[in-house]
Order: structure tokens, then C-alpha cells, then sequence
């Protein structure tokens, strides 16, 4: 369910980019509760919040993760473009962090996803505008663990996932720098 279009990354590679200029919209929470009474009573075990940048309607996204758990579907899940990880050294950050964790958990979340663009932090927050986002990803990481959540990566397969552009290269020469690339990027995955 894409539950809005409103973001705020500037993500190059995704339509729904802060600086598209386009009228905006977000679904009722009535609307997506009749999508998920819809594909419940149709057997779907498995759903997701998309957006835009979903955590934009935190409220309403926690709200549809309970009410889609109660309507029987097992796996739920949102993501986020990370802004919820920037400003990691304000004294609130641990206690915004718990709170968002607490939310996701008691709404049964199956899974929690977070977009990475690069294998250079750098990178991705200039493709993101999304300053300190991998150094709060860290600080958060602990805190959503305490509560039983343990976030997967969403991955941005683009050019700069190694941190150098992949450009005007032979299919031989872009398979093996792919191939390096997302080995690059994997690694950095796991080591976040």
C-alpha cells in the first residue's frame, strides 16, 4: 500500500524526490483500512507500507500495522528513508528512537526496512540530503534490537553503490565492476 507520495530525501533516482513538484497526496486511514479488510478477506498473509517517505505518517503507518495484525495478516511491513536517524547527538535522540521502536513493536511489525543508497555513508546522505543518517543508523540499530526489531537494508541499486559512478564502461567491464560494487555494498551492509 503506498500510503503517501509526500517525501523529504532528494533521492536522484525516485519520482517522489522533495524537489518533484507534483500535488501530493496521502490516503485516508479509512481508505487503507478497507485495502487491508480487502486483501485479508482474500487470504494475503503479507503487507507493506510504502511511500514516499512513510514515517512522514508515523501515527497512521502504526495504526494500519495493528490493524492489519488484527485482521490476520501475519507479515507486515514499513520502511524508511532514514530522517528519522539525523541529529543522532541531541540528548533526544535515544529516547526518540525508543519511542518510535516501542510503537513499531507493540503494532506486531514483521519487518522494519531502511534505504541505503551507497557503501559510502558520504554518498548516500548526498544522494539522500539526508545528513548523519549511517551514524545515527548505528546509535539506532541497539535500540530497535532491545525491542525485538532488527532492521533489514533497502537496498538502492544505482551507479554510486560503491561510492565511484559506473558510467559509459563495456557489459564486460560493468559486470565486474558491478560484481566489485556490490560486494563493496554488501560488506558494508553487514558491518553496519
Amino acid at each position: 500500500i503506498q500510503y503517501t507520495d509526500r517525501c523529504n530525501a532528494f533521492c536522484p533516482q525516485c519520482n517522489m524526490r522533495a524537489t518533484e513538484s507534483y500535488r501530493r497526496s496521502t490516503l485516508s486511514l479509512d481508505n487503507g483500512k478497507r485495502i487491508i479488510d480487502y486483501a485479508a478477506a482474500r487470504g494475503i498473509k503479507a503487507i507493506s507500507f510504502t511511500g514516499g517517505e512513510p514515517f512522514l505518517c508515523f501515527d497512521e503507518i502504526v495504526s494500519l500495522l495493528k490493524y492489519a495484525k488484527g485482521a490476520g495478516i501475519k507479515y507486515t511491513r514499513t520502511g524508511t528513508n532514514g530522517f528519522i536517524f539525523t541529529e543522532s547527538e541531541s540528548i533526544h535522540y535515544r529516547s526518540r528512537i525508543t519511542k518510535i521502536a516501542e510503537s513499531l513493536a507493540e503494532a506486531g511489525i514483521y519487518t522494519l526496512w531502511i534505504s541505503l543508497d551507497s557503501a559510502v555513508p558520504a554518498i548516500h546522505e548526498s544522494m539522500r540530503g539526508l545528513t548523519g543518517v549511517v551514524a545515527g543508523i548505528e546509535k539506532a540499530l541497539p535500540i530497535f534490537h532491545e525491542h525485538g526489531i532488527y532492521p533489514s537494508a533497502n537496498l538502492g541499486i544505482n551507479r554510486n553503490i560503491a561510492g565511484t559512478p559506473i558510467d559509459n564502461i563495456s557489459p564486460l567491464d560493468a559486470y565486474h565492476a558491478f560484481k566489485s560494487a556490490f560486494e563493496k555494498y554488501y560488506r558494508f551492509i553487514l558491518d553496519l
